[in-house]
């Protein structure tokens, strides 16, 4: 039987708002709203709100302790790629099985049934972090001419629909494809091109791009813009992923010939 349309409405509508709240970095707002009406809905109607609440840690590292039994469980949990919300759940899989170092067939299999070959970008379309957390378990595991192809097509997505944020996301993101791949120069002109919109469309998102810029201009050679850019980013404490931060500041101080103070950053 049907769920009934007043309760449809209700779980619909807070998903929708838990995201909004996410997106515009209230993340224990979306948390607390979300778990209340997951606790209130049936079967039926709990997918789709156990899907934004998760979304929630994966965006948001600093709430990942709240939800650790959470996304625990997500690893291993059985999901159907024949319905919208259940490839949404196993991109999310996918992403939590490459954090935790799984076996990469394990995280690839389950990334790759949430692609299904185009509809994930279709349903969410490249404005949604679940299609960008896909891709970038592609890139994680040496998977970086897909991504990029990927992340093209998102940023054609992303023209197609005059989205503003879908492209700064998605330039910025393939800049990393990028730089995992060792094409520096078109990491950095993303990464930079990426940047400057998303300063002005998503501002939560910064110290992430600003961190794999660190990299980029570490690799590339260029010291001194590189050590600008990490001033930019503060200390390690105020950033939101501080395991990226250790990785652009070792690599950044094994470029300058401090092996000593990398391996701090890097071990």
């Amino acid at each position: 039987m049907d769920a009934d349309p007043a309760p449809v409405e209700r779980a619909q509508a807070a998903a929708a708002l838990g995201r909004l709240l996410a997106l515009t970095g209230r993340p224990e707002e979306a948390i607390g709203l979300l778990e209340r009406e997951l606790g209130a809905a049936g079967p039926e109607l709990a997918p789709p709100l156990l899907a934004e609440l998760l979304s929630v840690a994966q965006v948001h590292p600093a709430t990942r302790p709240r939800l650790r039994d959470r996304l625990h469980d997500l690893r291993t949990a059985r999901f159907s790629a024949e319905t919208p919300v259940g490839r949404r759940l196993l991109a999310m899989q996918g992403l939590e099985r490459a954090l935790a170092c799984d076996p990469v067939g394990e995280a690839l299999a389950s990334t790759r049934a949430a692609l299904a070959g185009g509809r994930l970008l279709a349903e969410e379309t490249a404005d949604s972090p679940t299609y960008q957390e896909a891709v970038n378990v592609l890139s994680h595991v040496g998977e970086c001419e897909q991504a990029e192809r990927l992340r093209d097509a998102a940023i054609v997505d992303a023209g197609a629909r005059g989205s503003v944020f879908a492209y700064a996301l998605s330039s910025a993101f393939r800049g990393i494809d990028r730089l995992r791949a060792g094409r520096l120069l078109g990491a950095e002109g993303d990464l930079r091109a990426g940047l400057e919109l998303v300063r002005e469309h998503y501002p939560p998102g910064v110290p992430l791009i600003l961190t794999f810029l660190v990299e980029a201009l570490a690799a590339r050679g260029d010291l001194p813009a590189a050590r600008e850019a990490l001033a930019e980013l503060g200390p390690r404490d105020d950033h939101p992923w501080p395991e990226l931060w250790c990785s652009a500041r070792g690599r950044l101080r094994l470029v300058e010939g401090d092996p000593a103070g990398a391996a701090e950053d890097l071990v």
